[in-house]
Parts: structure tokens; C-alpha cells; sequence
């Protein structure tokens, strides 16, 4: 045990944790805040884009009118014509669609409801 634990009357200085000490367990707390709040930074934040769509067959990969970056599909990518069923997405190619993603890699392509 550190001898600052005991208290000693004789001698007030002691009765203190050393400086150093101290800085090590400031810096374990700040460590541990910075890595909680770090963690859910932008996690789960699915945005919805809904323009002209244009597929490339080769990189598998989603081009929508007015976005800069193009989206990627995914093995679990679900794709639903108007009646709700899934289909092809070369059919949907050169139709308005409405895409949900995260991170630019599709979770769901549907044909845009007509507003």
C-alpha cells in the first residue's frame, strides 16, 4: 500500500497522495471519457436520397442524380419494386428510386413514392 494511506500526525505533508499519483489516475479518467463519447460518434445515422437511379453492373455500385459519392450495394441490400416485392436492380435502373444508406453502402432500394 502507499504509505499516504496511513494517516500519520506527526507530519501533515503525508497525509496527501503524491502529485504523480494523482496524474496517473487523471489520465486513466480522461482516457476512459474520451474513448466512451468517441463510440457512438455517427453510428446509426441512416440517411434517406432520392433521385435518378444508375447502376454499374461491374463494381456493383449505385449512382444517384445529385449525390457525389457513389453507394455501394450490399449482400444484404433489400430490393423492392412498387408492389413491395423484391426484384432485380437492373429493373429499377433509370427510375426515380429512394435509397436508404449509411456509411454510402445501401441498406434498401425502392422505387420513389410519388409526392
Amino acid at each position: 500500500m502507499h504509505e499516504w494511506l496511513y494517516r500519520n500526525e506527526s507530519n501533515l505533508t503525508t497525509n496527501y497522495p503524491p502529485i504523480e499519483f494523482m496524474k496517473q489516475i487523471l489520465g486513466i479518467i480522461a482516457a476512459v471519457a474520451i474513448a466512451a463519447g468517441s463510440a457512438y460518434a455517427g453510428c446509426g445515422k441512416k440517411t434517406t436520397v432520392t433521385g435518378t437511379l444508375s447502376y454499374d453492373k461491374d463494381t456493383k455500385s449505385l449512382a444517384i442524380e445529385g449525390t457525389t459519392k457513389p453507394i455501394q450495394l450490399q449482400a444484404t441490400t433489400e430490393v423492392k419494386d412498387a408492389d413491395g416485392k423484391e426484384t432485380d436492380i437492373a429493373d429499377l435502373d433509370g427510375k426515380k428510386v429512394d435509397v436508404v444508406h449509411e456509411h454510402n453502402k445501401a441498406d434498401s432500394v425502392a422505387p420513389a413514392k410519388a409526392s
